[in-house]
Order: structure tokens, then C-alpha cells, then sequence
């Protein structure tokens, strides 16, 4: 059985580039990035799921290392995990909220460009 911890969201190695970088997604949602390091061979992870908190600063940081890219994306999934269930250092209910509220107005405002581009295109 192997000592690498399981991971439960879709992680997919971006192609080419000189470092291994992952992202990984919860459906739709990205919520992380995991790169091999430049200097050792740890790797960096980032939980990039955190536009709309409104005072990152209150909050740990949403970044580690770890010795394996597949210890490194569980330790991501558990930081994303803890951010929507509130027990992340510093995460709070009002936080999770703005943050939820500025996913669902990003997906908005995309599909309004998208359908004003189509009208665009029809319009010729």
C-alpha cells in the first residue's frame, strides 16, 4: 500500500514548461496549483480559490510545500476544504460568503460577454 495520501479532485499536469505544474478542479473550479520548486525537490502549492475574500490578510496563508507533487495537492484540497467549511485559520462564515459571491458574479459576467459576443457574430 502506498505512503502517498489519496486525493479526491481532478489534477491534470499542465504540458511542456521546464517545472511539473499541476492544476487542480473541483468541477469547474479551479482551486489549486501545485509546482515542482526551483531550487530542491520539494514542491509548492497554492489554493488559488480565494478571489472575493476581502482581507487575505486576517487569514493564514493559502500556500505550503510538501516532499511529493501528490503530497503537495492533498495538502491544497485540505486548505480548500477548510475554507468552505469555515475551519481554515482566520476563514469566517461573512468571508465564505463574499468569496461564493464573487464566484457567482464572475460566472455572470462571463456568460454576458459570451451571449453579447454571439450576438456580436450575428449582427456580422
Amino acid at each position: 500500500m502506498s505512503d502517498q495520501p489519496s486525493i479526491k479532485y481532478k489534477w491534470k499536469k499542465e504540458p511542456g514548461g521546464v517545472w511539473e505544474i499541476y492544476h487542480g478542479n473541483d468541477g469547474d473550479r479551479r482551486i489549486g496549483r501545485v509546482e515542482g520548486a526551483v531550487v530542491g525537490k520539494h514542491f509548492n502549492w497554492y489554493m488559488n480559490f480565494q478571489h472575493g475574500i476581502r482581507d487575505l490578510s486576517k487569514i493564514q496563508g493559502l500556500y505550503g510545500t510538501a516532499p511529493s507533487a501528490r503530497e503537495a495537492a492533498a495538502a491544497c484540497e485540505a486548505c480548500y476544504d477548510a475554507v468552505l467549511d469555515c475551519t481554515w485559520p482566520g476563514m469566517t462564515k461573512e468571508e465564505l460568503e463574499n468569496l461564493l459571491g464573487q464566484e457567482r458574479f464572475l460566472k455572470e459576467r462571463r456568460e454576458q460577454w459570451r451571449r453579447e459576443e454571439e450576438e456580436e457574430k450575428r449582427r456580422g
